[in-house]
């Protein structure tokens, strides 16, 4: 039995034999000297299509020292057949290097069992590997097209599969004509597109796997449009280092999952360069220095398996849209940032951010937002540090609404001078906010809302600017501080009204000159009454008084006519509603002197000038010791009225006598004016109460 099916099994394997004609590669190549066309479909070619001892016509053509020492001769053989080997095997080397090929060649669906080198070859008409699969070794490489010129109308290597060994399109051009890579796949090693030049026709690497090592595109120029759409880069680093894309660059969902993806120093010159969707997650993603004319779309872009690198990157088209981004493959901090854009420029349009997630640390230092708005609305910043130091966002408004940062949000000294300035609801969860030094002067600034449970600080800060035709409005209304909120130092220009609004803070360090210098108040009455008591938490006194002050000047200047409207100015007039001291010695010091004027006219005051003489006692029944018995007597003598008794005489009836230590031995009285007498007694009670009241709430708790 077992015999038998021996016997049964190689029968079945003889008569599934290869059944296809096989043709011998020499006479391929005899047909190719003889200028005859070639067209064979589903055959096997058995031995080497080696082009080096055929005798064909030759030219003369430049090479480049570097082409030269790559093995590629001055003197190229000139092929005039057309080439269809199409649906069928090759079982030996293919040598077609240094070449011209001056019509077709189709190998479309053909295996390459062996090596194929086509380097320095040039195709005139046009080539088609569609579907080739390039299996052998030629030294090290599956299939060689270095230095190659593609000048036909089609270049066309969709499908094609390069497992054999390594691929090199090493300073290959492709001169004319639709260049399509469309879902090759590069698996038997690296893949070399280093300089290669796209000059003409659109670009397809759609769906093309670079999974056998590290793909190189490191100086390639693509002068049309390109698409890497949904290409896995998986074999390991991609290198796009010093590349230029003239035309659209769509790496739309495109995967780089290998290694590092290199795009430092590239140009994109075109309208357009797509990284929507595209998955970083082998390595660091470097965009060093790039520059995007176009537009720049990385809209759910996934950045998770190292550092994003965008410093020094120069956004120049309508938009660099960055929109629900995750950026989540940093280093917490120790060898570097989450996401890099420190000196970054956005100067073409608007910058989007909006929904972006930044797992580690965001650095944007000395960025600058110049070409319209930033919108960093529901931005979260959930790994660390978030790092705006001296950036510039002057282009538009600075859009920050909602955004979160669970750790430091530092913006010192950054100038926001295109717009509004916009943090509503945005948090400031789990580190401090600092914005010492910034400049808030192209347009409203919004904390409405916002939340701040770490240290706020705006010390040396500025709100507004010179401009008195523009006005400005400062909003912090339901903000919280859960922790002390700085402000010392900050200025407030003229125009600018800050709103503190329902606002709640533990302390706030901010200085009332700050405000009240520049007519700047801040809102409502409750607002007024918070900072008060701040102020008297902080022992800040004369800050607490000048608070008050204004809080009453604003509520008697809405309010309507009537008796409490009267009152109330008159206790602005007359001490400053107990905090101004000095308007009541001044209103003292002009009633003194206007009765003292009144007392002037006539013979309206006597003027008495008291002298007390001594006279001994004495008593010879007294006991003798060292005392004596005297007898005081006082005389008064009529003095002369002069200038200054008229005004003693007001002082000490305004004080009821309080005064007249002044002038131990004068004596005045009233002739005339007794009813101005006793006004002016009354009015002095009156001022030395408002006075005495004035002094106890301010100097006597300094």
């Amino acid at each position: 039995m077992v015999l038998v099916a021996l016997i049964l099994a190689v029968g079945t394997s003889d008569g599934a034999s290869d059944s296809r004609e096989v043709v011998q590669a020499t006479e391929i190549l005899a047909a190719i000297e003889r200028g005859e066309p070639i067209e064979y479909d589903n055959v096997v070619v058995e031995g080497d299509l080696d082009l080096g001892e055929r005798v064909l016509p030759t030219e003369i053509i430049d090479r480049k020292y570097d082409e030269i020492t790559h093995y590629l001769t001055t003197e190229v053989k000139v092929v005039k057949s057309p080439i269809h080997i199409t649906s069928s095997e090759i079982r030996g080397d293919v040598i077609f290097g240094n070449a011209i090929f001056q019509e077709e060649v189709d190998f479309e669906n053909t295996k390459f069992t062996n090596g194929s080198w086509f380097s320095g070859s040039n195709f005139s008409v046009g080539a088609r590997f569609s579907g080739v699969e390039f299996c052998g070794k030629k030294f090290v490489h599956c299939a060689s097209f270095y230095g190659a010129e593609f000048s036909g109308e089609y270049n066309d290597f969709a499908y094609a599969k390069f497992s054999g060994g390594h691929t090199d399109f090493e300073g290959a051009e492709f001169l004319a004509g639709y260049t399509d890579f469309t879902g090759a796949e590069f698996s038997g090693g690296y893949t070399d597109f280093r300089g290669a030049e796209f000059s003409a026709g659109y670009v397809d690497f759609m769906i093309a796997e670079f999974s056998g090592g590290y793909a190189s595109f490191s100086g390639a120029e693509f002068g049309q449009g390109v698409s890497f759409y949904r290409a896995n880069f998986s074999g390991g680093y991609a290198g796009f280092n010093g590349a230029e894309f003239s035309g659209d660059a769509d790496f739309m969902g495109a995967e780089f999952s290998g290694g590092d993806a290199d795009f430092r120093y590239v140009e994109f010159s075109g309208d357009n360069a797509y990284f929507s969707g595209a998955v970083f997650s082998g390595g660091d993603a470097y965009f060093l220095e790039a520059e995007f004319d176009g537009n720049a779309s990385f809209k759910y872009a996934n950045f998770s398996g190292g550092i994003a690198n965008f410093r020094n990157v120069e956004f120049s088209g309508r938009y660099a849209d960055f929109a629900y981004a995750k950026f989540s493959g940093g280093y917490a901090g120790i060898l570097g940032n989450d996401a890099d854009f420190m000196g970054a420029k956005f100067s073409g349009g608007d910058a989007n951010f909006e929904g972006t997630e930044f797992g580690g640390i965001a650095d944007f230092y000395g960025a600058e937002f110049s070409g319209g708005d930033a919108h960093f609305r529901y931005a979260k910043f959930s790994g660390g540090y978030a790092d705006f130091d001296g950036a510039e966002f002057s282009g538009g408004c600075a859009d920050f609404l909602a955004a979160e940062f669970s750790g430091s949000a530092d913006f010192y000294e950054a100038e926001f001078s295109g717009g509004d300035a916009n943090f509503r609801v945005a948090g400031f969860l789990g580190g401090y906010a600092n914005f010492r030094k910034a400049e808030f002067s192209g347009g409203d600034v919004h904390f409405e809302e916002a939340e701040f449970n770490k240290y706020a600080l705006f010390e040396d800060t500025i709100f507004g600017n010179t401009n008195q035709s523009q006005s400005f409005n400062v909003t912090f209304n339901y903000a919280q501080f859960s922790r002390d909120a700085y402000f010392e130092n900050a200025t407030f220009y003229p125009n600018t009204k800050l709103d503190l609004t329902r606002s709640s803070y533990r302390r706030m360090f901010l200085p009332w000159d700050c405000i009240n210098q520049n007519q700047a108040s801040p809102s409502d009455d409750d607002a007024y009454l918070a900072l008060m008591r701040n102020y008297m938490n902080l022992g800040w006194y004369e800050d607490a008084n000048s608070c008050y002050y204004e809080y009453r000047n604003k509520r008697r200047a809405a309010e309507d006519i009537c008796v409490e409207k009267v009152t109330d100015t008159a206790e602005w007039a007359l001490y400053g509603y107990g905090v101004k001291p000095l308007r009541t010695c001044g209103w003292i010091v002009g009633l003194v002197l206007l009765f003292g004027l009144v007392f002037r006219n006539g013979d309206s005051i006597k003027k008495y000038v008291r002298k007390d003489k001594e006279e001994i006692i004495k008593d010879e029944t007294a006991e003798q010791d060292d005392s004596e018995d005297v007898e005081l007597k006082t005389t008064l003598k009529r003095g002369k009225i002069d200038f200054k008794d008229p005004f003693l005489f007001s002082l000490a009836t305004f004080t009821s006598g309080l005064t007249s230590f002044l002038y131990p031995t004068i004596e005045y009285r009233a002739e005339k004016h007794t009813r101005l007498v006793i006004i002016e007694r009354l009015l002095g009670s009156v001022f030395l109460a408002l006075l005495i009241t004035a002094i106890t709430k301010t100097w006597l708790i300094r």
